[in-house]
């Protein structure tokens, strides 16, 4: 992915290997995982927990929901640079995984969740 910042284009890959040089620590497999299942731990606590209490989620709620799905892909990402798999390649596997499922969900004539 190829970012725009500023007036500046920079491939996203590139600014994560510069985080790996500055802070070798985030290539720690082990830690993503961690990290990643903590971050969803919280972004579902706002949807799963926090909406249903409250039925609305504020705007407070909302953002910071927004911030943990993005803690959470940042995490996925560095995770998938430091195995030296592209993002965009797992994403497009990603979605034709998807795919398959749903062909054999109807094929089998169930329903689509």
């Amino acid at each position: 992915m190829v970012l725009l910042l500023g007036k500046k284009l920079i491939h996203q890959t590139v600014r994560i290997l510069e985080l790996f040089e500055k802070y070798p620590q985030f290539r720690n497999k082990d830690t993503r995982i961690d990290v990643m299942t903590y971050e969803f731990g919280e972004f579902t606590k706002y949807f799963k927990v926090y909406a249903k209490e409250y039925e609305v989620l504020s705007a407070g709620y909302i953002a910071e929901t927004r911030i943990c799905l993005a803690a959470l892909l940042i995490q996925i990402e560095l995770f998938c640079v430091s195995n030296g798999w592209d993002i965009n390649t797992l994403r497009n596997e990603g979605y034709e995984h998807l795919i398959d499922k749903i062909n054999e969900v109807e094929a089998k004539e169930g329903k689509i969740i």
